[in-house]
C-alpha cells in the first residue's frame, strides 16, 4: 500500500528552507558578474532604457520578447544605476525566491534534507550555466510558483491557491510567450486531479465526460505537431510530441473511470476558469498601455508574428535518436527500484558510483561529457513513459490518488514546459527547464517512503557533481557539447560595464566605447548592426532605428536589400557621425557588397585595438 510523507514540522521545514536559500545566493552571487555574450546583454540593457526614455514596447521599438521583462529592468536601472550589473543583482535576488520555490515543491514529498539536496541539484543544473537576465529565466522561476500553487491545490481544492498559478502564470506570459506552456500545463492537470476523485456514490461512468476528454487530449497531440511540424524529426517527435501524448493517453483513462455527478463537472470549470482569469489580470494591466488600434496591432505583431523569424533563422535540432539510449539506465532504474533484491543493491550502488564518478573525472573529453550531459538532458522521454506506466497500471504498488496527482502534475509540467527548448535545442536551453525533468524523477522515486535513498541519494550527487565541476561558469554556448572555461578575467571598467569578460572582448569593446565617446554627444545617434546592440547601451548613444536585430527588421521589410536601403537613409536623415559593423553577426545576414561599397564613400574607417570581428567608420 502507498503511503504519503509523514508530515514535516515546522521548525525543520523553515531552517531547511533559510539554509538552502543562502547557500544558493551565495554561490549564486560569487559568479553573477561572471558570462558575457554582448547581443543578449546589449539587448537588455538598451530595451530597459528605451523605456526608460519613455518609448513602448512594440510600438516606438521591436521589443524581441513581451515586454514586461523591459519595465522590471527599467525599474532596476533606475533603483540601482544604469549598469548591466544592476540587472545581474536584481537576478540573484529573485532566483532566491525562485530557489525557495524549488525547496516547498521538493518538501512535499520527500524529508527536508533530501528536499534541500535535490534544490541545490537543481541550482546546479541552471542559473550558474549562464548568469545573464534573459526572459527564459524568469519564465523558469514563475512557473515554479505555478508548479508549486498547481501541487497545493491538488491536496486540498483551496481557491487561493489557483490565484497564485494564475498571477505567475500571467507574470511569466509578461516576460516571454513561452508562458502559455506553463497555462496549458496547468489547466490539464487540473482536469485530471478532478478525474482522479474518489466516486461519488449511486453514479455510473459518463461516457460525455471521457468524449470531451478526448477532444481536449486529441486538440493538445495535434497542437504539438502543429509545433513542430516545420522541423518535424523522429528526435522532436521523441523530445516534444511523445511525453505530451503519453499523458493525455492518461488523462483520457482516467476519464473512462469517473463517475462525475454535475456539481463535480462544474467545480473543474470553475478551476479552470479561475486560472484562465487571474493569469489574464497582469497581461490586462499591460496592455492597457497599448489602448489605440494601431498600437493594439502593433503589440500583437510584435508577440506573435514576429517571433517567427526567430524560429526560421535560430535553429537547433535536439542530438541524433542514438544519444536518446543514454536514458535507457535510467528508465530502468525507475521501473525496477522497488524489485532489485536486497543483496544485488551494494553492487550496483559500487558499479553506480564507479560508472558516474569515472564520467566525470574523463568529462574533460567531449565524448564522456555527453554521455554525462545528454544522458539527463534527454532523458524526459524515459520519465514520462515510466510515469504514465505506472499511472496506467493498476496493479502497481502505486495507488493512492494524492500520490497519483503529485506525479501527473510534476510530469505533465516537466513535459510541457520541455517546449521552451524548441526549435533551439541548445544545452543552456535545456537548463532553462531541468528543474521540472529532476522534480518528475523525485516524485517518481518517493511514490512509496521505502526507497532506496543510498542510490537514489549516489544519482542526485553524481549529477550536482557533474555540474558543478563542467558546467557552472563554463562558456555558455558550448554548454551541452564540451566544457570550455572563457577566460573571462578583465573588468569591463567603462561606466555602464562591470561585467568580467575576456580580455580579447575587452580590448576591442572598450577602444570602441571610448572612441564613441570622444566623438559624439550624448543625444547624438549611431549605427551599429547586424546584431551588436551592446554599443547603443554601453555607449550611451541613440538608435536611430526600432530594431535591434537585424533579422526582425528584414522579415518586416522583406528583403536584406530593403533593410541596407533603409538604414542608408536613416544614416543621412538623424546626421550619424559614426557607423559600427558586425562582421559576423550570429543570426542576422551581413550587410551586403553595395552597402559595403556605399559604407566606403560615406566615412572612413577607424583603425582600432583589439580584434577584427567590429568594424567602426567616420563620417568624411
Amino acid at each position: 500500500m502507498t503511503t504519503p510523507q509523514p508530515p514535516v514540522h515546522r521548525t525543520p521545514l523553515l531552517i531547511g528552507l533559510i539554509v538552502t536559500i543562502s547557500l544558493a545566493v551565495v554561490y549564486l552571487g560569487f559568479q553573477r558578474n561572471q558570462g558575457w555574450i554582448a547581443h543578449d546583454e546589449g539587448l537588455l540593457g538598451h530595451s530597459a532604457e528605451r523605456v526608460l526614455q519613455g518609448e513602448l514596447p512594440h510600438v516606438d521599438f521591436q521589443e524581441a520578447y513581451t515586454g514586461g521583462l523591459s519595465y522590471l529592468h527599467a525599474r532596476a536601472f533606475k533603483t540601482l544605476g544604469m549598469r548591466l550589473t544592476s540587472l545581474r543583482f536584481l537576478l540573484v535576488l529573485t532566483a532566491g525566491l525562485a530557489v525557495g520555490a524549488w525547496y516547498l515543491i521538493a518538501v512535499r514529498f520527500l524529508p527536508p534534507l533530501h528536499a534541500s539536496l535535490t534544490t541545490l541539484a537543481c541550482v546546479s543544473w541552471s542559473f550558474p550555466n549562464y548568469f545573464a537576465a534573459l526572459p527564459s529565466w524568469y519564465n523558469l522561476m514563475f512557473s515554479s510558483w505555478t508548479l508549486w500553487a498547481i501541487l497545493c491545490y491538488s491536496d486540498g481544492f483551496k481557491s487561493r491557491y489557483l490565484w497564485i498559478a494564475g498571477l505567475t502564470t500571467g507574470c511569466s506570459l509578461l516576460c516571454k510567450i513561452v508562458g502559455l506552456y506553463g497555462l496549458a500545463a496547468s489547466l490539464f492537470a487540473i482536469l485530471f486531479v478532478h478525474l482522479n476523485q474518489p466516486p461519488a456514490d449511486n453514479t455510473q461512468p459518463d461516457k460525455r465526460i471521457s468524449v470531451i476528454v478526448a477532444a481536449l487530449a486529441c486538440g493538445f497531440a495535434a497542437m504539438l505537431l502543429l509545433l513542430v511540424k516545420v522541423h518535424l524529426t523522429a528526435t522532436t517527435i521523441s523530445l516534444f510530441v511523445l511525453p505530451g501524448m503519453l499523458l493525455m493517453a492518461v488523462t483520457f483513462k482516467q476519464s473512462q473511470l469517473t463517475h462525475w455527478p454535475a456539481p463535480a463537472v462544474w467545480k473543474m470549470v470553475r478551476a479552470a476558469s479561475l486560472v484562465m482569469i487571474t493569469t489574464m489580470i497582469p497581461v490586462t494591466l499591460f496592455c492597457l498601455a497599448y489602448l489605440s488600434g494601431d498600437d493594439l496591432k502593433s503589440l500583437q505583431f510584435g508577440i506573435f508574428e514576429l517571433p517567427r523569424a526567430r524560429l526560421e533563422h535560430a535553429v537547433r535540432l535536439p542530438p541524433g535518436l542514438l544519444w536518446f539510449g543514454l536514458s535507457i539506465p535510467l528508465g530502468v532504474l525507475l521501473f525496477w527500484d522497488r524489485k532489485i533484491p536486497r543483496e544485488l543493491k551494494g553492487p550496483l550502488n559500487g558499479v553506480l558510483l564507479l560508472v558516474g564518478l569515472l564520467v566525470i573525472f574523463m568529462a574533460g573529453g567531449s565524448l564522456f561529457y555527453l554521455f554525462g550531459f545528454r544522458s539527463i538532458q534527454l532523458s524526459l522521454p524515459a520519465i514520462v513513459l515510466v510515469g504514465t506506466m505506472m499511472l496506467i497500471n493498476s496493479r502497481d504498488d502505486f495507488v493512492s490518488r494524492p500520490i497519483r496527482n503529485r506525479i501527473f502534475i510534476l510530469l505533465m509540467f516537466a513535459s510541457t514546459l520541455s517546449l521552451i527548448q524548441f526549435p533551439y535545442s541548445s544545452g543552456i536551453y535545456f537548463c532553462y527547464v531541468s528543474p521540472f525533468s529532476i522534480f518528475a524523477v523525485a516524485g517518481i522515486v518517493s511514490r512509496t517512503t521505502k526507497y532506496d535513498r543510498l542510490l537514489w541519494g549516489n544519482l542526485l550527487m553524481l549529477a550536482t557533481l557533474f555540474a558543478v565541476c563542467w558546467m557552472n561558469g563554463s562558456n555558455p554556448r558550448t554548454v551541452g557539447n564540451l566544457s570550455q572555461l572563457i577566460d573571462q578575467r578583465v573588468l569591463l571598467n567603462v561606466p555602464r560595464g562591470g561585467l568580467w569578460i575576456a580580455p580579447s572582448n575587452y580590448q576591442e569593446t572598450k577602444s570602441i566605447v571610448d572612441f564613441v565617446h570622444q566623438q559624439t554627444e550624448p543625444a547624438d545617434f549611431i549605427l551599429a548592426g547586424p546584431d551588436c546592440p551592446q554599443f547603443y547601451f554601453l555607449s550611451g548613444r541613440q538608435n536611430p532605428t526600432k530594431h535591434f536585430y537585424d533579422l526582425f527588421q528584414t522579415s518586416v521589410l522583406g528583403s536584406q536589400l530593403q533593410l541596407e536601403q533603409q538604414l542608408q537613409s536613416v544614416v543621412l536623415e538623424k546626421d550619424i557621425k559614426i557607423i559600427i559593423i558586425n562582421t559576423n553577426p550570429e543570426f542576422s545576414e551581413p550587410y551586403g557588397k553595395e552597402f559595403g561599397d556605399w559604407l566606403q564613400s560615406w566615412g572612413q574607417r577607424v583603425p582600432l585595438v583589439g580584434g577584427r570581428r567590429f568594424m567602426v567608420f567616420q563620417r568624411n
